[in-house]
Parts: C-alpha cells; structure tokens; sequence
C-alpha cells in the first residue's frame, strides 16, 4: 500500500483512522491534511499516538510515518483517500474528487455524519467516483463519542458536551449559584433516542472494511446496535456535569438561557428528531465484529461523560495557563511626541490584526481572543492613553497618530483592524487616511455616538453620561461624584436567586450582567477623580466626530458584530450604520454582552476569520 491521504475537518476519526491504518501496513505514510495551525496539528498527532499505542503496544514512533500537511506540501501521489467530514460545499468536492487521478488514488473512503438526509451526496459522489473510474465507500455515522485532545467540533454529540460544559462556566462566571436554582431545559419529545458510537469501534469498523476488496462502491451504517433514551443520558450529564439537566416538550417552558442551548446545538437537535433506526447490522457483518464489541451500555456511558470532562478540564485548564502568560509577555515602546507608547505584539505568521481598544480599558479583555488569533495571525495591541497617563490632549486625532506610530515601527503596510466599542471611528479615521493599508474591518460592539445621534441609537449608559460628562467640561470639581455615580451603576448589585420567582426574567437578568472578573476592568476608567476627568474629555471629543458620514467611502469588507444583552452600545446603532458601509455585514450573537469576545473567543475569532477571506 502507498500514501494514505487523510483529508476532511474531523480530527478524531481522523487520528483514529490513522493509528489502524499505520498498524494495519508498516510501510504505508499517512499524510494528514489541515490549515497551518501548530496546536491543531500537536493534538491530532498526540490522539493519533495513543490510539496506536492502545491498539499495537509494540509500535515505535509515529512522526516517521504520519505527517499533517497543508495544501502546498501534499504528496504528489495517494493511492487511498479518506475524508473524514460532510461536503458542505458540493462544487468544491466534486472538483476536489477530479484531482483524484492525477494523484493515482484508486479509492475514496468518504465518512459523513447519518441523517434521514444528507442532501444526495452520497448518490452524487458515487455518480462522480463511478465516472473517474475511481472505486468508494460511503460510511455514515451516528453520533461518535469519545474524550480526546483533538478537535471534537465535528460531532454533534461531543459538540452538544462541548457547549453544555462552556455554557455552565460562562452562566457561573455571570451568577455563581445560577444552577443551583434553575435547571437547564432541552426540547426532545418523551421518547427521544440517540445513537452513541465510540470513537475508536467506529474507526475500526470502518477500517475493517476497507481493507476488504468485496466492499468496494457500497455504503454502510456505522452505529450502535442499541439506541440510548436521551432521558437516561441527561440523568447521566447530570450525575458528571453537575446541573439538572431536563428535556421538555413545551417549547414555552425554555428561558432565554435554554433557547441559547437550543441555539448553539442545533446540529445535535435533529438526531432526536430523527429517531430512526439504522442498518448496523451490514457494517458489522462485513468487518466480522461481533454486537456486544460496540454496544455501550450505562456506566460505559458514565464512564465516557466522566473522562469527556476530564478532558474539557484539562482543556481550560491548559488555555487559561496560556492566556495568562499573555499578560507576561514584556511591551515594545516606541517614543511619541516625548511620551512613551507602549504596545504588545503576539504570533509571527498571517496577516496582522490590529485591535484597537475601547477608551480607558486595559487589556484583559483581549487575551482569550489573541490566544485564538495568534495561531494563524501576528496580533497587536496597546492601551489607548490618554486616561490614566495622559499626555494632553489626548482625543481621537491622537488614537489615529499612534496607530499610525506603531504600523510604522513594526513594518506593517497591510493588516486587518479590528475595533472594539469606541475603537471603530479610530479605524475609519485611519483607513480615510491610508486606505492601502486596511485589507478588512471588523467592529465589535460599535459606539458612533456623535452630537445629534437619535435617541433610539444610544442606550441608557451613554443617555446617562452625556450631561455628566460634558457637566465636567465647565465644572471638574463635580469628578468626584460623577466617579461615584458610574462605579454604582457599572458595578450591578448582588442577584439573590432564593428570592426570584419568575425563571424567564432571571434567565434574561443573568445573560445581560458581566462577567465578574470583568467588574475591576470595567471600573478602570473610573478609579480615581483624575481618571474620570480625563476619561470624560475623551468620550467628548470622541462624540465630536461624525464617523458614519463618512462611511461610503470605506471600500473594504465590514463586519458589524452586535449582542442581545449590551448595556453600553446599543444594537439598533451597529444595525443602522451597517447600512451605511458599501461592503459591510453584520452578525447578532444571542444570550451575549457587551464583552462577548472575552466570554466566546473562538466563536468571535471564527467570525473575524470569514470576514478575513472575504
């Protein structure tokens, strides 16, 4: 056998795939397809190593033999082919499957999730494979569980896990004692059954079969001989994830939190719509495994939820380690009309980001998400000056200069900005004066508040501080009590659960409060009288600039990110302005606030991704 090409999004069967298929030939090379990412391509190849040594002990080390490559490095020829993932995009597989031979690849083991149906992919590759002369196979899978340091993105019951785990801890992170109270509610008829795989029986089935000659140009079902109700299961996450969790019927009955639930497993939600048997009995016939061998009874299921969570421990554990050494890393400063600028950069490879920082906050905020970002992108950033060392006057003519000050020192002449709060009219001012320079925008949560913005544009906060601030101008001996003012209203009062009796408006009340390792962030602006002045003459002279009116003539891709729950810039303002920009978008996120990029990083790094390419 010659090279193996393994190519799709699914990481963990792909390592599984891979350990079988290096254990089943010694002198077959793996090469693994995926986007440069280092971390990505170390935890593929760390699953792929355990499996192996579960399966064959004996074996040596694998780098030898199996190899994650991108797109320019793949090998020049393949004789077999597995894509581990769901063609989302027919055009761009059927046109991926005419590659095939000019590679020399004789077969193509196409794995997709199971669905009642899958859009006739599976008729419309055989169609295509029959005519290239190439030989297939089609497995569809049920549900695959498993704990494993890959990506488990791409199954929607390790996704559901996946969701339900950060959900609890961004809920928690809200109002501690949230779940002591409330349960989590999820809508599945009564009788709702799933169908759980193990990851490895699944790959091994699989593998089984296409080191078969007679399974050739068929399909098969990978699933369990036994379907799980989804009752039972959510006893089970229960027991380990340490919430009620309770299905219902009554679509009435979910609050705003279980609707975000709901949301964000939507891909796991059909499967219990679906509760369809499949046809296991084939799949397992032709890989000569016997019933018992893939069939997970209870405390295998509690046994899986437990290490499932061990692993999503480890995980946070492992990234919240990183994300603090970010705050470590040492600034770079330059000189600036005889002050310092201190400034941070992060990551070496892509296009660089820009971020440029609301008014008066440090920042914290940023570190989940540069984690995400620096893997693929150089990252910059620095904290506006201006309100805790300001060299005066320090308005938004300035912000632009230093951004201009640190593109020059760093050599950068193309770089995404991404602006968050009042960060976007610094972006726009910036790109009217070098346009070449910005290749895309992305605008977080989006103040244009200028004098004479509607009322139905700004919220409550802003409404509050306009007299108060532009108060200071005339009086700043009135800073004292405009800094008490805003730390009682920023800072929100303690929420007693035991006394809330209707779960829709707590539910709501939860999802609209910050973070509360944000509160001392937040406050930064207004930690002391002088502060609070200085901070005041900012957000003045930032309402002095009419940014949308000059929105036409930003000629780059604009993407407006928007929340339900923001109590500082309203979404109706970035749903206005969107409408201004020539190539703009925009995204609403549910159940988020104002810091939503601290509470979701990967989510809002994928956003900022696809506004990237276009």
């Amino acid at each position: 056998m010659g090279n193996i090409l393994l190519t799709g999004t699914d990481d963990l069967l792909a390592a599984n795939l891979s350990s079988l298929e290096l254990g089943h030939n010694s002198s077959s090379s793996i090469y693994r397809l995926q986007p440069a990412n280092e971390r990505r391509a170390a935890a593929f190849l760390q699953c792929a190593a355990q499996q192996l040594g579960r399966i064959k002990p004996e074996s040596q080390e694998i780098n030898s033999r199996l190899h994650v490559v991108n797109t320019g490095s793949c090998p020049s020829q393949a004789e077999k082919v597995w894509h581990v993932d769901f063609p989302h995009n027919r055009n761009s597989f059927m046109q991926f499957l005419t590659t095939f031979p000019g590679l020399g690849v004789r077969e193509l083991n196409l794995v997709i999730p199971w669905r009642d149906d899958d859009s006739g992919i599976s008729e419309a590759v055989a169609e295509q494979c029959k005519a290239l002369n190439i030989h297939f196979r089609i497995f569809r899978c049920s549900l695959i569980v498993g704990a494993s340091p890959a990506s488990r993105r791409a199954h929607d019951f390790l996704h559901f896990l996946d969701v339900l785990y950060h959900l609890k801890h961004e809920i928690q992170d809200r109002v501690p004692e949230y779940f002591s109270y409330e349960p989590l509610r999820y809508l599945a008829a009564e009788d709702a059954e799933i169908n759980l795989m193990r990851a490895e029986d699944a790959a091994q089935l699989m593998a089984s079969i296409s080191w078969r000659e007679d399974t050739l140009d068929r399909s098969y079902d990978i699933a369990s001989p036994e379907n799980v109700p989804f009752i039972d299961i959510c006893e089970r996450i229960e027991s380990v994830y340490k919430l009620s969790l309770q299905p219902t019927e009554d679509d009435q009955e979910l609050t705003a939190i279980d609707r975000l639930f709901q949301q964000q497993t939507e891909g796991f939600r059909k499967h219990l719509e679906s509760a369809k048997a499949v046809a296991w009995e084939e799949a397992h016939q032709a890989a000569g495994v016997k019933r018992e061998t893939t069939t997970i009874d209870s405390r295998a299921q509690t046994a899986l939820l437990e290490s499932i969570y061990k692993q999503q421990e480890a995980d946070r554990s492992a990234r919240s380690e990183k994300v603090a050494a970010l705050s470590r890393q040492p600034a770079r400063n330059i000189e600036k009309n005889g002050h310092p600028l201190p400034y941070f950069t992060f990551g070496e490879n892509g296009t660089p980001v820009v971020i440029l920082n609301a008014l008066g906050q440090g920042l914290f905020y940023w570190y989940p998400l540069i984690d995400v970002l620096m893997q693929t992108h150089k990252v910059v950033i620095w904290e506006p000056r201006g309100t805790v060392a300001p060299p005066p006057p320090f308005g938004l003519k300035e912000q632009v200069e230093d951004l201009e000050a640190i593109l020059q020192q760093e050599g950068i002449d193309s770089c995404h900005l991404v602006g968050w709060c009042t960060g976007p009219k610094v972006a726009v001012e910036f790109y009217l004066r070098s346009p070449g320079a910005v290749q895309s925008l992305v605008f977080l949560n989006t103040q244009f508040k200028c004098t004479g913005t509607p009322r139905e544009l700004v919220t409550s906060y802003e409404r509050n501080i306009d007299p108060m601030f532009r108060g200071l101008e005339k009086n700043p001996g009135l800073a004292g009590s405009v800094m008490s003012s805003l730390q009682l209203n920023l800072g929100g009062g303690k929420l007693d659960l035991s006394e809330q009796d209707d779960s829709q408006k707590l539910a709501v009340e939860v999802l609209s409060r910050m973070n509360q390792n944000l509160k001392p962030h937040v406050m930064r602006p207004f930690e002391t009288e002088a502060t609070t002045l200085n901070y005041a003459r900012q957000v003045v002279d930032f309402w002095d600039y009419d940014t949308l009116a000059k929105a036409s003539q930003v000629q780059v891709p604009v993407l407006f990110m928007t929340v339900e729950y923001d109590k500082i810039a309203l979404p109706a303002m970035s749903k206005h302005a969107v409408k201004l920009f020539p190539k703009a978008s925009l995204v609403e996120v549910q159940g988020a606030s104002h810091y939503c990029f601290y509470d979701r990083p990967e989510f809002v790094a994928g956003l900022m991704e696809i506004n990237f390419k276009g």
